[in-house]
């Protein structure tokens, strides 16, 4: 059985078959604890200024955005068509906030 990435309809039943933490984070370039985010790497290695926009197109519920902000990236924005998707993030956005504020650092 083959899989059609470019239908919505598959990603949207992904992402609704569970929370992050049930599902798992889906990275199309994953990392692995010796190297870190190809992407971010490319971005290093272009010199992209940390003070620029960095867009990730298709962003599903990659890690990617959060390990931009962690490098220092301060405007990254992540959009995907599947609403699913965009609710798992926004969810993960709030829980790593609040836990920012329990460790007292907002």
């Amino acid at each position: 059985m083959s899989v059609d990435y470019a239908d919505k309809k598959f990603w949207d039943a992904r992402y609704s078959q569970g929370p992050s933490h049930v599902l798992g984070i889906f990275d199309w370039f994953p990392s692995n604890a010796d190297k870190q985010d190809p992407l971010l790497t490319a971005l290093q290695e272009a010199d992209v200024s940390k003070a620029g926009r960095v867009l990730d197109i298709g962003c599903g519920n990659s890690s990617l955005c959060e390990k931009l902000v962690q490098a220092g990236y301060s405007r990254v924005v992540g959009v995907d068509y599947s609403e699913p998707a965009i609710n798992m993030m926004r969810e993960r956005e709030r829980a790593r906030r609040a836990a920012k504020e329990r460790r007292g650092e907002a």
